[in-house]
Formats: C-alpha cells, sequence, structure tokens
C-alpha cells in the first residue's frame, strides 16, 4: 500500500446524476493532488452510476488519484467502511454524494489535524444549496438536511456541545480502525442505527478531543421539489429519532418512552391558537416522538439488533473489504 496524506471517501447511492458535480468539486481543491486520493464506493445503486464512474475516470486519467469500488452489502454503514478499509491515507475525509466544497476544503481540515495531533476527528460548516428557493419555513429546519454552524469565522476544540455530520467529517485512520468504524447507519430512506453519532461517542469514550471550523464549507446539494416538503423533512425528523433511540437504548441502556400526550396537547393547543408556525414545530415533534417510541421497542429486540450489527460490520482484521474495479493514478510532474 502506497502512502497518502488523505483519502477521501464517498459512498454513493443512485446519484449519477450528483457524483459527478462531487467529484470535480473535489478535482478544484488547492490541496497537493499528489497528496490525496477520492474513493468512490457504489453501494448497490440500481442506476448507471458505476458506467458514469467509469466514463468520468477514463476522462480524467492522469488528473487526479481516483478508485472505484462495490460494496454489496447494503447500508452506508458498510460503505463508509469498506471505503476506509482500502484507503491508504493517514487521513480519512468523509463526505456525502451530493456535496459541493470550497476549494480549501481539504487543506482547512487536514491543517487542524495536523496543528492538534491530539485531536481525533474533526467537522466542517455545512450549508444547503438549493435548485430553486424552497418555502420560507424550510429556512426553520436546514439543520434536518445537514446545515452546521458554530460560528463566523476559526475553529473549536471540545468533546462536548456540537456534533458532526458525516457529509463533512475528518477522522485519523488508526482511530478509526480503533473504533470500529461507523455504526450502523442509513439504508435506503431510513437509518437502522446511529451511524456518526455513535463514532462520535466511542470516540470521545477514548478521551480524544475533536474539533470543528468554520472556515470552510461543504455545501449539500438539495432540490426544492423533494427535499423542501415536509413529507422529506418529517423523514428526516424520524430518522434524528431513530438515532437517538438506538443510543439510548444500546449505548445508555435507557428504555422510557417519550411523552405522546404531551406531544398531542401541544399541537391541539397550537390549532386553537392558530399559530401556523408553532403547530407545525409541535408536529414535527409529535411524529418525532412517534418514531422514537416504535425504535425504542426494536433495540430491545435482541434478533433484531443481530441482524443490524452482523459481525462483518465493525472494521478490524477480519473485515472484508471490496476490491478496487478501476481507477486512475495522478501522474506528478515537477
Amino acid at each position: 500500500m502506497s502512502p497518502m496524506k488523505v483519502s477521501v471517501i464517498i459512498p454513493t447511492y443512485n446519484r449519477s446524476l450528483l457524483i459527478c458535480k462531487t467529484l470535480d468539486s473535489l478535482m478544484g481543491q488547492d490541496y497537493p493532488k499528489e497528496d490525496f486520493e477520492v474513493i468512490v464506493v457504489n453501494n448497490n445503486s440500481p442506476d448507471d452510476t458505476e458506467d458514469v464512474l467509469r466514463a468520468y475516470i477514463n476522462n480524467h486519467r492522469g488528473q487526479v488519484n481516483l478508485r472505484y469500488a462495490k460494496e454489496l452489502r447494503q447500508g452506508d454503514g458498510y460503505a463508509r467502511n469498506s471505503g476506509a478499509a482500502i484507503a491508504r491515507g493517514e487521513y480519512l475525509l468523509f463526505c456525502d454524494d451530493d456535496s459541493l466544497f470550497d476549494a480549501n476544503w481539504i487543506s482547512c481540515m487536514v491543517g487542524i489535524l495536523d496543528m492538534y495531533p491530539t485531536v481525533a476527528m474533526i467537522g466542517s460548516r455545512i450549508l444547503i444549496k438549493w435548485d430553486k428557493q424552497p418555502a420560507s419555513w424550510v429556512h426553520n429546519y436546514e439543520y434536518l438536511l445537514g446545515k452546521s454552524i458554530h460560528g463566523s469565522s476559526g475553529y473549536i476544540i471540545s468533546s462536548e456541545g456540537f456534533s458532526i455530520a458525516n457529509g463533512s467529517l475528518g477522522v485519523r485512520r488508526n482511530v478509526f480502525y480503533q473504533v470500529g468504524g461507523n455504526n450502523p447507519g442509513q439504508i435506503g430512506e431510513y437509518l437502522v442505527g446511529n451511524a456518526e453519532v455513535g463514532l462520535f461517542h466511542k470516540i470521545k469514550a477514548l478521551g480524544y478531543p475533536v474539533a470543528f471550523t468554520d472556515d470552510t464549507t461543504m455545501w449539500h446539494m438539495q432540490t426544492r421539489a423533494k427535499n423542501g416538503t415536509m413529507k422529506d423533512l418529517i423523514r428526516r425528523m424520524e430518522n434524528c429519532s431513530i438515532s437517538d433511540a438506538y443510543t439510548d437504548v444500546v449505548e445508555r441502556g435507557l428504555t422510557n418512552f417519550r411523552n405522546i400526550n404531551k406531544a398531542r396537547k401541544k399541537m391541539l393547543l397550537c390549532l386553537i391558537r392558530m399559530k401556523r408556525t408553532q403547530l407545525r414545530a409541535a408536529y414535527f415533534e409529535y411524529r418525532g416522538a412517534l418514531k422514537y417510541n416504535e425504535w425504542i421497542v426494536k433495540y430491545q429486540d435482541k434478533e433484531f439488533l443481530k441482524s443490524i450489527e452482523v459481525k462483518d460490520h465493525a472494521l478490524g482484521p477480519e473485515y472484508l473489504a471490496p476490491e478496487i474495479l478501476f481507477s486512475s493514478e495522478y501522474t506528478y510532474t515537477k
């Protein structure tokens, strides 16, 4: 395995229309191209993702270190862990297949990790890039789409007080392996575990500080027709509740239900007072509580837990890594 400073890992599913925009954005990074690679892990996409990426690599030979693999086990947790298993980099940077980046995304994230050797993980600012502006109320819920800001500029280092989304996450490869990689995450439209939240908890438990920077941005590409709708935002709220339930039951041993009646009463009160904004927020809370209670029960079922936490999920010496199916190596000339 040849040395590499950074491996950017992109799990992809059914996003052939967007993945090339993400790759183009990475091609424009100010970080030396000989020092980073991009690994795309296709998680059984039924569309033409593989053909599109084969053509992209053929059209960019010598311009970037780009490698392609296919992970047959369904779930983005598998795809992310498999990307790490075949990575050559000292640092792993994870992103989504519908991402755009400031030109300093890699250099900023890596610069902070270089500056603070004890910091194990770092996240960056995430903003939403809409194809068309959604209804004004949607902006209040952009945090469900990954929006993350902690200041106007600079960075913070801590073990508390913020979370890091997989859409823009950097981690030392040795630490990622030490904790077994990502927890079970999304399969299709819904979570089955707590994904990067679990990763944060495992790293925190070992005493490592983590960092967050507002000096670079990942732009999350979203469409008004799908992502700017009540249906999709409710789905995302429900995913947050599934993640919370996993954390409470599996990691903390808590099995208390959320108060559904309280959420109903709040909705009724908002309806009587004709407070539309508050009613919407109360409805989100209600749907989240329903999903949380549903999964509180599921996570207490040992057979169900076995089905999502199979022995081959965690990174380690026995992890089944996929093969690189095709690739392009950067041609470095002084």
